[in-house]
């Protein structure tokens, strides 16, 4: 990814003065990535060591004497993340039952139109509850979706005899039930679950590439220099509380930006993308929430409301020099929308297009709808994360019976319950508006001593 973003960087750069590409004004620092696996541990309530995740720490370090950085990546985080995303995204139960007796079957795509249709055949003959639960699942889709059609599969548990949904295999007799994890009954997530395994492929890569690119913006954004030049001012609270809120917008606007250059016919300056309109916006909603994920994932098992007691001991710790992750959370989303909607405006404003293999105008309209689905998946998350995280002790019935039910916008009904949003609290606004009166002055020391690096 580094090599990319150097060869991309030397052979790009828009110089929005002279209305013209130009090469870059220089190259990034060559970094140096040094394997370690160490664990991170403490000890529980027993006296046991126990993995803590958050002392899992990487970051690249000051320039050596030849100008090369080094950044320490540990192993170890790369196996415990898999593993988080494994266990929330991907360890799904199933009840497969084959059928004998019986002709078989074909699996079928069916529109939604096709699939209403359906369901008014299903309330005329008496089966309401299948009916309901049909309905919920079409409604995930849209109009013009071709989406697998569940079939009603009749089968015996404990006893009893129960109709429920399932899907056909690629034998004809064979049909799987799927006991999915809560987070496949969020809107979120619900189009997603057959391709769950992809998912998590998704999301491993692209928190990877937001935690590489975060520690590569300190390099670039010039970071580094200042705290040569002005060691003392540059390790104050609030510059490094700046720095580190600049690092995670910047690998962000990276993550999002990378996707505009690959192009139909590799030509960074070609306005086609080589993704069509759906995957793009797939793509792009993905990487919004992996971000989210790489900030975050570690605190997984504190309480991930924000509260006035979250903010005042973070205030008050003279020693901290990372934001907490409520706070980075919020500057980065906030800094996303910012970007998506700027892309917006200056298509509308010069009606100049980017396009997608399909041929569909990359609006104000896509980048709207990525920022909608972005916040889906957020919000889908946070209301199924305890249930996927923790045991999930639904009966096997329950599950089989929950399969195609999905909670459309999964949004708190209260700021409050919302962990990333925190500025209507006192204490989190003045906090926020004494690092933004220190920006601009910081932002001034960075551009005399020197950034490598602008998109």
């Amino acid at each position: 990814m580094l090599q990319d973003v150097r060869e991309l960087h030397k052979h790009i750069y828009y110089d929005p003065y002279n209305n013209n590409w130009i090469r870059g004004n220089s190259e990034i620092p060559y970094i140096h990535f040094e394997f370690v696996e160490k664990p991170a541990l403490s000890r529980d309530e027993s006296g046991e060591f126990i993995p803590d995740d958050s002392k899992l720490n990487m970051g690249v370090g000051a320039p050596l004497v030849n100008g090369t950085h080094k950044l320490t990546f540990n192993y170890y985080w790369l196996k415990r993340y898999m593993s988080f995303l494994q266990t929330i995204f991907d360890d799904n139960e199933e009840e497969v039952i084959t059928l004998n007796d019986i002709p078989k079957q074909t699996a079928e795509s069916k529109t939604r139109s096709e699939i209403l249709q359906m369901i008014s055949g299903l309330k005329r003959c008496g089966l309401k509850q299948q009916a309901e639960s049909l309905q919920l699942y079409a409604n995930c889709f849209t109009k013009d979706d071709l989406i697998p059609c569940p079939a009603l599969t009749f089968f015996e548990t404990k006893g009893r005899q129960i109709c429920v949904w399932s899907f056909v295999d690629g034998d004809g007799a064979t049909f799987r039930i799927p006991m999915k994890k809560t987070i496949y009954n969020t809107s979120g997530f619900a189009p997603l679950f057959e391709e769950r395994n992809s998912l998590v492929s998704e999301l491993f890569i692209n928190s990877l590439k937001m935690i590489l690119a975060h520690e590569v913006a300190h390099v670039a954004r010039g970071h580094w220099l200042l705290r040569m030049k002005e060691p003392e001012y540059s390790m104050t609270r609030n510059v490094m509380m700046n720095c580190e809120i600049n690092a995670d917008w910047t690998a962000a606007t990276w993550l999002i930006n990378e996707l505009l250059y690959d192009t139909v016919d590799g030509n960074p300056c070609t306005t086609v993308i080589c993704y069509n309109k759906t995957t793009l916006i797939y793509l792009w909603s993905v990487r919004i929430f992996a971000a989210y994920l790489s900030l975050s994932w570690f605190s997984r098992n504190d309480d991930r409301i924000w509260s006035h007691e979250t903010i005042t001991e973070f205030v008050s710790k003279d020693t901290a020099t990372h934001p907490i992750y409520q706070f980075r959370l919020f500057c980065m989303l906030n800094r996303v929308k910012e970007h998506l909607d700027h892309m917006g405006r200056v298509c509308e404003k010069e009606s100049q297009h980017l396009y997608t293999a399909d041929k569909c105008p990359i609006n104000k309209s896509v980048y709207d709808e990525v920022w909608k689905n972005a916040c889906d998946m957020i919000f889908s998350f946070e209301y199924a994360f305890r249930a996927c995280w923790n045991s999930d002790e639904r009966s096997t019935l329950d599950k089989i019976r929950d399969s195609l039910f999905i909670v459309p916008n999964a949004q708190p009904e209260t700021q409050e319950k919302i962990p990333f949003y925190m500025c209507y609290m006192d204490e989190a606004i003045k906090e926020l508006e004494e690092y933004e009166s220190e920006w601009q002055t910081i932002l001034d020391k960075l551009r005399k001593y020197g950034m490598f690096f602008r998109m």
